[in-house]
């Protein structure tokens, strides 16, 4: 393989795929070797794979498209001139409106079911940081005053400056794209709040945050829920383990997230701990329940989860492949999906079908359709 080969690998996402099944559209990602840099754009493409697929974006930087539960919305991430917003396109035709303008950026879509809001969570930078004074150039930006043994964060840098909080955004309203939506933040503080997961009724959020008291030293965090403008804030789990990914069951009483398990009592033995399949009901009327075995399932920590009638998809490692198992609702029972020797990156569900953005030894990465 020569460098200038590297042009030829063209990269999928996580796929998204339309309420029917019919449709599954994909952040494709390539090496652009006289710009030196990374393109992404849309690709469209028909799950029954009767026509070729197709360009669905122009942008450079397009990525993490999600269907509306509708069909009628597609929102995915646009970067290029900036930052990474939000932006809502319509599936029938049309111009994407850019609904966000976050001077750090958004983070990927969570449609609401009514197919009318998204929830995202967005970094917020401490005034006079980060280009939000313009007369302000990084060298003339004040001291920091560091009180917290995790200040720093590989690849990002100083973080307690500019912490990710919840957002929700009403993108619809009788069935037309708001020119300028208006955002609703949901929580605030010194803390870091991640993973929103809408309620089956869409009254509610769950989300992953570390609000306790050692959360500097430790890697602990927990699992809450609140309304979608932050009031009635409920703790799930006890601040002795790493909980993310949560997803609702479809009557809404359960949560299910992915979990190392115990941290230990210094909240730092994550060493050999596979990380598992839980439950907790959504009232915390009773404590987390691990639905998987502890060995050998080690469940993709990279990786969402999706939502299904019969359960939840799940990537699992094995012998260095990622396999897509099926985990039912009740007790986490499992049902393969697609195994063998190949990682599973992405994957989406709807109709009875299943698409999955699968690499192996032979492929940088497909899109295939498992009926």
């Amino acid at each position: 393989m020569r460098p200038a080969d590297l042009a030829l690998l063209h990269t999928p996402g996580a796929p998204t795929l339309s309420p029917d099944g019919t449709t599954a559209v994909v952040a494709v990602t390539r090496l652009d070797l006289a710009e030196n840099e990374y393109r992404s754009a849309l690709w469209q493409v028909a799950t029954d794979g009767a026509t070729p697929a197709r360009q669905l974006t122009q942008g450079t930087k397009d990525s993490e498209p999600r269907y509306s539960p509708d069909g009628r919305w597609l929102a995915f991430l646009r970067a290029g001139e900036g930052k990474a917003q939000l932006h809502v396109l319509p599936t029938d035709g049309g111009e994407s409106v850019r609904v966000t303008d976050h001077p750090l950026g958004a983070g990927a879509p969570v449609w609401s079911p009514d197919s009318t809001s998204i929830a995202y969570s967005a970094r917020i930078p401490e005034t006079g940081r980060y280009g939000t004074d313009e007369k302000l150039t990084p060298d003339k930006e004040a001291p920091r005053l560091i009180t917290e043994l995790a200040y720093r964060i590989d690849g990002l840098g100083f973080h307690n400056d500019r912490r990710p909080h919840l957002f929700v955004v009403e993108v619809v309203r009788d069935g037309v794209p708001f020119e300028k939506p208006e955002l609703v933040q949901v929580t605030d503080g010194e803390w870091n709040d991640t993973a929103p997961a809408w309620s089956p009724d869409g009254a509610s959020l769950a989300f992953v945050s570390a609000r306790h008291e050692r959360r500097h030293v430790d890697l602990a965090g927990d699992l809450f829920v609140c309304a979608r403008d932050g009031s009635g804030l409920r703790q799930l789990t006890d601040s002795a383990t790493d909980p993310a990914r949560p997803v609702f069951s479809p009557d809404g009483r359960t949560i299910l997230y992915t979990s190392p398990g115990d941290l230990g009592p210094d909240g730092l033995d994550f060493v050999a701990n596979h990380e598992g399949l839980w439950s907790v009901p959504t009232d915390g009327s009773a404590a987390p329940t691990r639905l998987t075995e502890a060995e050998p399932d080690d469940l993709s920590d990279g990786m969402p989860m999706t939502p299904t009638a019969d359960g939840v998809l799940v990537g699992r490692l094995h012998r260095g492949s990622i396999e897509l198992w099926l985990r039912s609702w009740d007790d986490g029972a499992p049902t393969a999906v697609l195994t063998g020797p190949r990682q599973v990156r992405g994957h989406a569900a709807a109709a009875g079908v299943v698409v999955a953005t699968v690499a192996d030894a032979g492929s940088a990465g497909e899109l295939v359709a498992i009926a």
